[in-house]
């Protein structure tokens, strides 16, 4: 983008677009510079709040999640209710981080029961990585009763899951809990050595995942198996 470019999106936003308002505060926050490295935007955090908050007043639920993550996260105007306040508003209209940072919130609360509560709404809106975390809820009971077998159903899914709403890293997550759970045959998960191996490794493909890599140093990995 452009000088000139950034001006138009500056004055749409003073007209009262939500979205401009959104896109102007996020360069105020990340800083924005032109193909030739000439510096266009220098972060403010005092104005990007100020763009943040009258995008999310104005009905931008992305604005309304970022605002939620500013009173959430940031140490000087820490306020855990308007956290809240936003992130739910978010959530109603259909933004899944709005759900998911919600609860977050409450699992760093230690309410527990209310994060699972929140995760299961993040998923009805497609948040995958959510459903790792329910995943994980269902395993070792937190929030809910511990039930293996629903944490294996929702690690299965992701596994199977090709789509967008999924990241690396809980994809890979996944794999490797899968991978455990077919190393103890737990959970509505045949006990396979070399079913086990092939999820570890998926979760280790780029040879990254320390976890992962222990467990395959001790079961071997398929490349290494003298036959």
């Amino acid at each position: 983008m452009r000088k000139k470019e950034y001006k138009k999106l500056l004055k749409k936003a003073k007209k009262g677009d939500v979205d401009a308002q959104w896109e102007v505060a996020y360069y105020l926050t990340e800083g924005l510079s032109d193909k030739e490295q000439n510096i266009i935007v220098k972060p403010n955090p005092k104005k990007a709040y100020y763009w943040y908050e009258l995008s999310a007043k104005n009905g931008n639920s992305s604005a309304q999640a970022v605002l939620g993550d500013w009173y959430s996260r940031n140490k000087d105007k820490r306020d855990i209710k308007k956290a809240i306040y936003w992130y739910k508003k978010s959530y109603k209209q259909g933004h899944s981080i709005g759900a998911y940072n919600l609860a977050c919130t409450y699992r760093d609360m230690r309410k527990f029961k209310k994060a699972f509560t929140w995760y299961k709404k993040a998923v009805e809106l497609k948040d995958y990585d959510a459903l790792f975390d329910v995943g994980l809820c269902y395993l070792f009971g937190v929030g809910i009763e511990q039930n293996h077998n629903l944490a294996y159903k929702s690690l299965k899914k992701i596994v199977n899951y090709n789509g967008s709403y999924l990241s690396q890293r809980a994809k890979e997550n996944a794999q490797y809990w899968l991978g455990i759970f077919h190393l103890y045959g737990i959970g509505g998960a045949k006990k396979s050595m070399k079913k086990a191996r092939t999820l570890l490794e998926s979760a280790d493909s780029d040879d990254d995942y320390d976890q992962a890599n222990e467990l395959l140093n001790m079961i071997g990995r398929r490349k290494n198996i003298i036959k």
